[in-house]
């Protein structure tokens, strides 16, 4: 959950409008669900 959030946070930084920035996040979803 650490890890989640501390991700979370460096996406906020780094910029959440970037393109791979949600393909990322979409990848972590679906690892996560499985």
């Amino acid at each position: 959950m650490i890890y989640e959030h501390n991700l979370s946070s460096s996406i906020v930084k780094l910029g959440p409008l970037e393109p791979r920035w949600y393909a990322l996040m979409y990848i972590l979803g679906f690892v996560f669900l499985y």
